[in-house]
């Protein structure tokens, strides 16, 4: 795999465009870009495009070669992080990497940014770190680059948050998720450098990203953005931070229910209205739109919080949520555990019903994997799975 040539188009919507034209080791080409606003000179190194494509690399068991200049500290950083995947999963290729010249840009600019969604985890880490003043958000990632609409929405109530908190707004839309490139899996560990290659888009400006946190210290499987492999994205001038990881989800909710316009704007779901794709709404029927509202309800904050629709939550409907993954887990067992602390016994046994559900149907999808029994297992997973909110 080889980045073959970088292009920059200024558009006349105040944007500017940084295309990447990547061949594959099959001969096939294909543009990956980043659209930024013109106020930002991009990157002109290949710092980037080492973050963005590494990913891949590993996934399809391809070297790598960018042919730009990249930061020497980059370098050994993701020859660390390749190392630190295979041993996470034993699907991952060690790659090998080759490079333009190795040496660190010169910076003198001191200024952090953090990535910004009006999530829980990005509002916490705004909210904590009042000093941040530059919030990124993406188009491409959760939200597809197909939703326009969406984002523009999305963006006006984003930007007038930002200028609450006198913060600078910073848009960017990419289109990696429509190329190959979507073949590395997303949640378990491609996520973390798509972040890192958008912040060093603006390495000539930060000198560091803060990458707000999934998880919590007592639940550090492996993920795709994890405070073992996100600063290994770091350069010799412009760190990548992994940012909160000594909060819960709950504690952060706990925190920032506080402030009633963070709590206005609050904005978790991933899956959007149509379910192909966050959107500008919180459809309150996937399961991380629901554990956020057993949040707001323990905390008695849910009628405030005005994104979210009130007529959508049932504590009986609790017990039918699926946790996919161990991490999901981890947040229902803090919210259990604070549920009993707060008296609320109703949220606290349809929570357990759910978890021992769960566990059911993690295991049972293991069987689905194997000869002679694949069948009804998987038959009888999409039969438990029917109502379930997941």
């Amino acid at each position: 795999m080889k980045l073959v040539q970088v292009l920059k188009t200024q558009h006349t919507n105040g944007t500017v465009r940084v295309t990447g034209t990547v061949e594959y080791d099959d001969g096939v080409l294909e543009d990956y870009w980043f659209e930024l606003p013109e106020s930002y000179t991009p990157s002109s190194s290949g710092n980037p495009w080492l973050a963005i494509l590494l990913p891949l690399a590993a996934t399809v068991g391809e070297d790598l070669h960018i042919p730009l200049q990249v930061d020497p500290a980059l370098l050994r950083g993701a020859e660390s992080v390749v190392r630190l995947w295979a041993y996470w999963r034993k699907e991952m290729h060690l790659v090998n990497i080759t490079t333009g010249p190795l040496e660190a840009r010169p910076f003198t600019e001191r200024t952090t940014a953090s990535f910004f969604s009006a999530g829980v985890d990005s509002t916490f880490t705004v909210l904590r770190r009042p000093d941040v003043k530059n919030w990124i958000t993406v188009q491409g990632f959760d939200m597809p680059i197909t939703k326009n609409e969406a984002f523009k929405h999305h963006c006006e109530r984003l930007s007038a948050i930002a200028a609450h908190y006198q913060a600078c707004f910073i848009p960017v839309r990419t289109n990696i998720r429509e190329t190959r490139w979507k073949k590395a899996h997303w949640e378990l560990f491609a996520f973390g450098p798509a972040l890192a290659a958008v912040g060093l888009m603006f390495e000539d400006h930060f000198h560091e990203i803060l990458l707000p946190a999934s998880c919590d210290y007592s639940s550090l499987d492996p993920w795709g953005s994890h405070p073992l492999s996100d600063p290994l994205f770091s350069t010799v001038h412009t760190k990548i931070i992994h940012e909160g990881t000594a909060y819960s989800r709950t504690e952060k909710i706990e925190y920032l229910s506080r402030d009633k316009r963070a709590l206005n704007e609050l904005h978790v779901c991933f899956r959007g209205e149509d379910a192909n794709g966050q959107d500008n709404k919180n459809c309150c029927r996937c399961e991380k739109c629901y554990r956020t509202m057993i949040a707001l309800d323990l905390f008695g904050k849910l009628d405030d919080a005005v994104l979210f629709d009130r007529s959508k939550y049932q504590i009986d409907r609790i017990s039918k949520i699926y946790m996919g993954h161990d991490i999901d887990e981890v947040f229902f067992l803090h919210l259990h555990t604070t549920a009993l602390e707060r008296g609320r016994s109703d949220i606290a046994d349809q929570i357990s019903v759910a978890m021992r559900r769960s566990r059911k149907i993690r295991k049972l999808a293991k069987f689905a994997k194997l000869p002679m029994v694949w069948r009804p297992a998987q038959a009888l997973t999409k039969h438990m799975l029917r109502d379930a909110l997941k």
